[in-house]
């Protein structure tokens, strides 16, 4: 799935820049406050917004690789190896249709913040929906990769049920 391995290049080197600049920028602040005594108050507001992207944009690959919290967990300590791998594609859909939801939920809320022209109240007065953009973005690349995992499991359920009923009658069956 090539597209999703574009994307996910695309969204690791995003991440490198989000943390190159906030390490950068944190450590400016530190230098320049306490050794300069020279405060960046804007800078603050700034170090936070960069989290927010840095963990959203983030939401994406960590949902991808699978390395969240799942509610599989309590499904492998309890079932066995086919039951857990049904619970990982029941739990793999209901995150896409969770995260779908949400980056629809927010999309209106970021367009009303453009359309009032909304801006920040300190220092540089930008437009409040260019921060709230990675809301919607970020749930939406998390249910994309929700997308390609669900496929994934899908099509090894149909390979395990496949290789069991050849297995069991030495003829290879059509999983449909």
């Amino acid at each position: 799935m090539k597209v999703f391995d574009y994307i996910d290049r695309v969204i690791r080197c995003l991440i490198y820049v989000l943390t190159a600049m906030l390490v950068s920028l944190g450590t400016a602040v530190i230098i320049l406050r306490y050794v300069g005594h020279v405060p960046m108050g804007w800078a603050e507001t700034f170090l936070a917004l960069l989290m927010v992207w840095l963990v959203f944009v983030s939401i994406g690959l960590v949902a991808r690789e699978g390395t969240h919290i799942r509610f599989s967990f309590f499904a492998e300590r309890i079932f066995h190896r086919r039951a857990s791998a049904v619970w990982d594609t029941l739990e793999n859909i209901i995150g896409m249709v969770l995260c779908g939801y949400l980056a629809w939920q927010f999309y209106p809320w970021v367009h009303f913040t453009f359309v009032l022209k909304s801006v920040d109240i300190n220092y540089f007065q930008y437009p409040l929906w260019i921060p709230e953009t990675i809301l919607p973005i970020g749930f939406a690349l998390m249910g994309l990769f929700y997308v390609e995992r669900t496929i994934k499991q899908i099509l090894k359920l149909m390979a395990s049920r496949a290789s069991e009923q050849k297995g069991a009658t030495g003829d290879p069956v059509q999983p449909f």
